[in-house]
Order: C-alpha cells, then structure tokens, then sequence
C-alpha cells in the first residue's frame, strides 16, 4: 500500500471535514418536520449530469451527488459545476467495486485514491459516503466512520435502473413513501433526466422543497 498516499488522504479528511457529531452515523432519512425531501443522484459524473443539473436549475432544487472518483478527472466540468451551484457531493468509491469484497487495505486505499482524486479536480473533499450497492458490513462501517461524517443510504428506492419498471411507476413509487425528511436514490440514467422533470413537479405541488444533504441535516439540527 502507498502509506504516502494515505496519509495524505487522511490529513486532508481531518483539515476539511464537516461534523455532524449529534446524529448517527449511518443515515437513511433525516428526522424533521419540515417538508424538504433529499434527492440523490449515484455513480457520477456523467455525460448527463449537466443535463439533471439544468432541470433541477429550472425547479429552483438542490440534490446531492455521490460521485464515483474515477470519472471525476474526465467529467472534471460537470463536478466542479455541482459545487458551485450548491449542489452537495458524495464520496461513491473509487470505482464501484463492491466493497463487501475488498480487503481492509484495499479499502483503505479505495478512499484514499478517491479523496485525493475529489480533491485534485474538484476542489473539495467529501464528508459522505455511500458505499457501492449500498451494503457493507460492520467492520468497514467502523473504518468509513474515522474518514467520513457519515454513511448516506437511503428511505426511498424506486429501482429507477430497473427496465421492467415504467417511469409512471417509479415516479408513482416514490410519490406512495415520500415524507418530510425522505432521502431518495436515483441514478445518472437517460430515463431519470426524462422522468425528473414530471417527478419534481409531483413533488413541488405536494409542498415539498428539495434540498441538499448538507441543508437537510442542517435543519434537522436547528
């Protein structure tokens, strides 16, 4: 293991890290009362990121990307302008490998690689992280917690990458289980740009505002 490398990554974790030391680690909706929902987009960038961040734009919404580290050099561009926007980013692993299948070391080097790839061209380091899959097991849970405020799974899954699944049924699908604090995962597809205009629009009339992670948590805490 490159030991350089990892110590690198983890003094930039410790300079720039954000906490939220009052809630759990592992988070799969945010606890308030107030009507904001938490979109999430998975394994970006891609070439349609610039496309979701247009529509969200039009709908005044915010929406927090995990991004995988090893598309961030090409779609450099795409990442950068989520920043900017008020976007939040995510740490998606370096490149969506299962971690169930690593070894602590790789996956110590997995976050070390991807940190240091948000850092070089995006400019920041992310905070959150939601595993490939979303399954890992306790002792990688424990390992993520001293890089990484916390763990992001989700409430919502409406199986948007599911081709036997029309996209009435999965607007329909999270428009049944949406509540105040929801955290709902999507993925950078063709169909989720297609369908995510009809999906805010459901959600703007049921009194819903879509906020970033950070914004979320953020009120929760208030």
């Amino acid at each position: 293991m490159n030991w350089k490398l990892w110590f690198v990554a983890s003094w930039l974790w410790v300079l720039c890290s954000v906490s939220f030391a009052n809630l759990p680690f592992v988070i799969r909706s945010v606890e308030t009362e107030h009507a904001v929902v938490a979109l999430t987009f998975d394994d970006g960038p891609t070439k349609y990121t610039d496309d979701i961040l247009e529509i969200l734009d039009n709908y005044e919404a915010k929406a927090t990307f995990f991004l995988i580290g090893s598309r961030l050099k090409r779609y450099a561009s795409y990442a950068k302008q989520l920043v900017a926007k008020g976007h939040s980013v995510g740490n998606h692993s370096y490149d969506h490998t299962h971690i169930n299948a690593m070894s602590k070391e790789d996956l110590i080097k997995s976050i070390a690689k991807s940190q240091l790839a948000f850092h070089e061209y995006v400019g920041v380091l992310p905070s959150f992280y939601r595993p490939p899959y979303g399954n890992v097991t306790e002792v990688q849970e424990k390992i993520l917690s001293k890089h990484f405020s916390h763990l992001i799974r989700w409430g919502i899954d409406p199986r948007d990458w599911d081709r036997n699944k029309s996209d009435d049924a999965i607007i329909e699908h999270i428009l049944a289980k949406v509540t105040a604090g929801s955290i709902i995962v999507l993925h950078e597809k063709k169909r989720t740009v297609r369908l995510l205009p009809q999906l805010l629009e459901a959600l703007h009339q049921r009194g819903f505002t879509m906020v970033s992670l950070d914004a979320a948590i953020a009120i929760a805490m208030d």
